[in-house]
């Protein structure tokens, strides 16, 4: 049964949703003749881009493509007030004429408080260790009847793209289709606490693309237990536990006679390895003003889940993460401290460790006075017993923030200052005449608002990096003018700017931006953007100025 239903192709299982949809859809409209049975809510967004651009230069190219004109509808669809169906059409000048009217299209109509069904794209969230972070064409089911919990989804996670050569090398050795089935079944109680089976199979398609000369079809299961729950009184556990087989290459020689799996669900190969993972978390919150929590994980080398692309594997982790609020929560402290290690079974040459710390801290005093600041840490080492291939250096960043508002008769004042010093440590002998760096940058903003609504924004910023092979210090000043002709209709603002950049010699750049915003009740919402910005070179002998201009225009309808 199983085999037949990984085989099965999703047009089959799109006919028979459909189906169930359907009788839904007609056993609501008897219980509730009222009820409208079909509304559509939608929203048109118009918008048209024109560029241009000058230089002296015989080489220059120009940014962006003189004009891009694109029209979209987004909207939902409401059926019987029990599916609700989210679309959108785009269509854009570019991209030889049209892009595809669909993007994405799928429906989640949630049939009852306890069933939800899926079809087209979605996303399908089953665990830590499963699946989670990718988009799947297909179908799904969700059921929740009391405190058990029951999910399905079959689909596919990856399409087919062949290789692609320009002369004889290739450029790219293209991909097979990737298919998916999961299943999730457990128990979820209203009070925090819950257990859940998980499984996800996934398998490439060789039969759906041309045959592939660098790249072999792989296949992967991974099947985990979840489970959160409370020990004591502010003291809760949550842990995953998961253990995965994958084959390198299902092409490979068989090892059907020594290891098999009820409905071949998976068959070994001797490129096939199987590896575990697992994960704990215990956060203690014995009263309001204080917390912490601990986490960890392990993750085997040979751990492989393709339900979550960018896992890492071959790590230890392990973090510590307080948190404290101090004179009626005015004060807010939080911080983390965490160890990661590699090389779990020694078959490295060497192991590499990475220390990350943060800390945080809030004050508000009063809604006019107000600080916040910050310091992080990363820092990596390896311990390799070849000094031209040891590694270590250190990343250090401060930021700090303090606010305050006030008033002058009937002027309203924002005053705000971010500063930060970021540090580059490289502790190599080889390597840190190069990478050694430091940057200090700070911002200063006054907004001020008269009661007429007409408002001023002075910002001032300056960052000043320095290496050992470069001095970059950039300083830019703007000034906006924002005004309210008539409130919630018609405002406009605008803006002029000065930055100079300096390397060896100073280099100037000038900007401009003009916005306006109408509002109406009948046709939508009107915006228009005139931007220009002009950097002039030192060296204009070898470095032209130039020039650029954009417009924008943008009308979003609600339908």
């Amino acid at each position: 049964m199983v085999l037949w239903v990984m085989k099965q192709r999703f047009a089959d299982i799109f006919i028979i949703y459909c189906g169930i949809i359907a009788i839904s859809v007609a056993l609501h409209a008897q219980d509730s003749p009222s009820t409208s049975l079909f509304t559509v809510k939608a929203q048109s967004i118009i918008t048209s881009e024109i560029y241009t651009s000058s230089s002296q230069d015989t080489l220059w190219t120009p940014r962006l493509p003189p004009f891009v004109g694109r029209a979209i509808i987004r909207g939902t669809a409401d059926i019987a007030s029990i599916i609700t169906i989210p679309f959108e059409l785009y269509y854009s000048n570019r991209n030889f004429g049209t892009n595809q009217p669909f993007n994405q299209f799928g429906i989640n109509p949630r049939l009852s408080d306890w069933l939800t069904l899926h079809a087209g794209y979605f996303s399908h969230t089953i665990s830590d260790f499963t699946f989670g972070d990718l988009r799947v064409l297909g179908g799904g089911i969700e059921l929740h009847p009391g405190k058990l919990h029951f999910s399905a989804a079959y689909g596919i996670i990856r399409d087919a793209r062949t290789e692609q050569k320009r002369d004889t090398i290739i450029t790219f050795p293209g991909e097979y289709k990737r298919l998916m089935i999961s299943a999730k079944l457990g128990y979820d109680h209203k009070n925090g606490n819950y257990i859940f089976l998980n499984l996800m199979k996934s398998w490439d398609d060789t039969m759906t693309a041309n045959p592939l000369t660098q790249v072999s079809p792989m296949d992967n299961l991974v099947a985990s237990l979840n489970t959160g729950f409370s020990i004591t009184k502010g003291l809760v556990f949550k842990g995953e536990g998961a253990i995965s087989a994958t084959n390198a290459n299902t092409a490979a020689p068989s090892l059907d006679n020594q290891f098999r799996l009820p409905f071949n669900i998976f068959k070994p190969t001797v490129s096939s390895f199987i590896d575990a993972a697992a994960k704990i978390s215990l956060q203690y919150n014995p009263a309001s003003f204080w917390t912490i929590q601990t986490d960890a994980q392990w993750i085997g080398p040979g751990f492989v889940t393709q339900g979550f692309m960018q896992l890492p594997n071959d790590v230890l982790d392990i973090t510590i993460s307080p948190t404290l609020q101090l004179f009626q929560k005015t004060l807010s402290l939080r911080g983390s401290i965490g160890i990661r290690t590699n090389n779990l079974r020694n078959n490295r040459q060497s192991a590499t460790q990475r220390i990350i710390s943060t800390a945080n801290i809030a004050w508000n005093y009063e809604q006019w006075l107000g600080i916040d600041g910050s310091y992080s840490n990363y820092g990596i080492s390896s311990r390799h017993d070849n000094d031209t291939l040891r590694l270590q250096n250190v990343v250090q960043n401060i930021v700090i923030s303090p606010r305050i508002m006030f008033y002058t008769g009937d002027s309203y004042h924002l005053l705000n200052l971010i500063f930060s010093v970021q540090d580059v440590n490289d502790n190599n002998l080889i390597t840190q005449r190069l990478t050694n760096s430091a940057a200090v940058s700070a911002a200063l903003t006054h907004t001020l608002t008269l009661s007429n609504s007409l408002n001023f924004t002075t910002s001032l910023m300056n960052t000043d990096v320095k290496n050992n092979q470069l001095h970059i210090t950039v300083t830019n000043l703007t000034e906006t003018i924002g005004y309210t002709f008539i409130e919630n209709v018609f405002d406009a603002s605008v803006m002029t700017g000065i930055g100079s950049i300096k390397t060896v010699d100073n280099e100037l750049q000038l900007l401009a931006r003009i916005t306006g915003n109408y509002l109406t009740k009948t046709v939508g919402t009107f915006s228009l953007m005139l931007s220009l910005n002009s950097y002039d070179y030192t060296s204009a002998s070898y470095n032209p100025a130039f020039r650029e201009l954009l417009c924008n225009f943008q009308w979003v309808m609600n339908l």
